[in-house]
């Protein structure tokens, strides 16, 4: 993986997000809401075909430079949540934005078919 840490992006947004974890700190609760919020700004910043691989690793990187201003004791447990668990779930948003993983179900009341 390429090391993104002085790319334009990334740096915008680590500092951007660095100022909101200054009143919350970063846990694996709030992994999950960091996520979410950067997702929709990556998307913004970076356009063009074929970016997604980009996009993740700009999302990784900034995710783990939050891990490094957190608690020592803590980091090394968080970047593992992190490692494990959100490549998956941005490959599963893609899914279902990309229509392969239908929540509504085809006959538009079951949930979670897959296409």
């Amino acid at each position: 993986m390429t090391d993104l840490r002085s790319d334009p992006v990334v740096t915008t947004l680590f500092y951007k997000f660095q100022g909101i974890l200054k009143t919350e700190t970063i846990t694996t609760s709030t992994i999950i809401s960091l996520v979410t919020q950067l997702i929709p700004i990556i998307q913004k910043m970076v356009v063009g075909d074929k970016r997604g691989q980009y996009k993740k690793q700009v999302l990784m990187t900034v995710l783990g430079l939050l891990v490094e201003e957190a608690d020592p004791a803590k980091q090394e447990p968080l970047q593992n949540i992190i490692d494990a668990t959100v490549p998956v779930m941005v490959d599963t948003m893609v899914s279902i934005a990309n229509g392969e993983i239908n929540l509504l179900g085809k006959d538009g009341k079951t949930c979670c078919n897959i296409a």
